[in-house]
Order: C-alpha cells, then sequence, then structure tokens
C-alpha cells in the first residue's frame, strides 16, 4: 500500500538487517544497532532506511566494561547525525543479568543521554519491569519518545509507564514484532487495549530478505486484535512511526479523575515512587 504521494506506508521500525546478508524488500527500516561495533554497519547499511539507532543493547554491556571512550564515541555518532535515535537501549533480567549494575549503569547513561540530546529511544525490556520503572521515576528528565520494542509486558504496566511518562513531559510507544509477540495469545487483548495512536509495527529480524513478509504478518495480527481492516491498521501504524520518530506525539491512554488528581498533586510537587510489574 502507498499513500498519496507514493511513498510506501510500511515502515519497520525496530530492525537489524545490518546483521544479515544484503536482500531487497520495500518497506523503510530504522536499522537499530546493537553493541559498538555494530555502529559502523547501522551506518553503512545500504537498504530501504527511514532512520537509524545507535547504542548499546543490556545483552552486550560487557564488551564496554573495560572502554573508557564508548560513551564519549555514542554521543559523537549521535551528534554527526541529528536524525538518529538512541538504542538498541535496555533492561534484561534473563540474558545478561548476572552483571545487574553494569546493565543498569550502561542504560541508565544512554537513557540520560537521549533525553539530554531530545532523540527518541528504542528501549529493551525483559523480566525487569520494576527496574525499568525506577529508572523512569528516577531520570531527571527522559527522552521526548520512547519505544517499547517487541513489548511483552502486561496492559497495567503500559497503562502505569504511559501515565508515568506523560507527566514527565515524554510520550511512550509500544512496538510489536511476529517474530517475538506474533504466537503469543494474549497479545490480542494487549493490543486491543492500547491507544490506537501508540501502536508501532518492527520485525527485529538480522535477515532483510524477511522484512516485509514478516510486517504483513504483524498488520494483521494488530488488524485483528483492533478489529480494522489491514488498510487501516497499516496508515495508522505509519502514522505513529511519524509520531515516534519525526516528533509528532499524541498517544493518549484514557485518564481517570483520580489519576487526573494525582497528575495535578505531581505537577505541585508531589512525586510517586513504586515498582512496576517483574
Amino acid at each position: 500500500m502507498r499513500s498519496t504521494a507514493g511513498r510506501s506506508l510500511w515502515i519497520d521500525t525496530h530492525g537489524h538487517p545490518q546483521l544479515g546478508r544484503p536482500a531487497a524488500h520495500s518497506a523503510s527500516v530504522v536499522v537499530v544497532s546493537t553493541h559498538r561495533g555494530d555502529w559502523p554497519r547501522v551506518r553503512g547499511y545500504g537498504g530501504r532506511v527511514f532512520g537509524r539507532a545507535y547504542g548499546v543493547h543490556p545483552w552486550w554491556c560487557d564488551t564496554v566494561e573495560s572502554d573508557a571512550t564508548w560513551f564519549e564515541d555514542l554521543e559523537a555518532f549521535l551528534r554527526e547525525e541529528p536524525s538518529a535515535i538512541v538504542g538498541e537501549i535496555g533492561l534484561d533480567g534473563l540474558r545478561g543479568a548476572q552483571n545487574k549494575d553494569l546493565q543498569s549503569e550502561v542504560f541508565e547513561r544512554q537513557f540520560r543521554l537521549a533525553a539530554d540530546l531530545g532523540r527518541p529511544a528504542t528501549v529493551h525490556c525483559v523480566r525487569a519491569f520494576g527496574a525499568l520503572r525506577e529508572a523512569f521515576e528516577a531520570a531527571p528528565r527522559l527522552p521526548p519518545r520512547i519505544s517499547m520494542h517487541s513489548y511483552g509486558g502486561s496492559f497495567d504496566f503500559a497503562r502505569d509507564l504511559g501515565t508515568l511518562a506523560r507527566r514527565r513531559g515524554s510520550d511512550v510507544f509500544f512496538g510489536f514484532s511476529w517474530v517475538v509477540n506474533g504466537k503469543k495469545k494474549r497479545q490480542l487483548d494487549l493490543i486491543h487495549g492500547l491507544p490506537d495512536d501508540a501502536i508501532l509495527l518492527e520485525t527485529d529480524l538480522e535477515d532483510p530478505s524477511l522484512v516485509d513478509d514478516h510486517l504483513r504478518r504483524i498488520r494483521d495480527l494488530v488488524a485483528t486484535a483492533k478489529g480494522w481492516s489491514q488498510d487501516d491498521t497499516l496508515r495508522i501504524c505509519h502514522d505513529n512511526a511519524l509520531r515516534f520518530l519525526l516528533d509528532q506525539t499524541t498517544p493518549t491512554f484514557d485518564v481517570s479523575p483520580e489519576e487526573e488528581e494525582e497528575e495535578e498533586e505531581h505537577r505541585g510537587g508531589t512525586t510517586s515512587r513504586g515498582g512496576g510489574d517483574d
């Protein structure tokens, strides 16, 4: 499907095609790095690119433990490419969990850098939702827009994170990929409950030859969950991708009167700290 301007509406908001063998794909991809050695490959990727992301994934935090210049070099990459976002960054309670302190430090420094530079961030979180919420609460400020990549948490946590971010002047989106989310039955109820304007399509793939097929599959899953047509799903998720990547943000959760009162208290200087779901 193409827009009236002839541009493809298919945007993969989180993929790793720089790690696979070159292959053609019709969709535009946000090419996301995983570690320092990956950054030049992301910059040099020759396929259809909508944007690029530079960062250190929680699985590869140990690669920068003794690297004195990694953070300065990351900032340089981002400053040299003003449209680039920060990622993939995050916390993982399963893989890489043997050094939680290092993982937290690397994530928090990159999260703060995204906020300082005013860049969106794409965030990985596996069985570390309480720690992630604490990081959101403790940060001096948040990145302007945050995507929870291949989101696998609960609806309640998504709602709470969205409310917390909105209070802090940020917006949270939720990406879904076929490879991670496609076979989880509970995803339908989760996606159905999320705000229409907070959903992103992604692949999380290294093989660029599979990008178009996987985007169609996850588009169809979102369409089923939301009760939308395939064309409407593609259009809505395309517009959401533009908001996430290009500073047009409006994701909205329904807010109860109690939450409105709590937000007023927060604006008056009262903050709340508490753990999320793990």
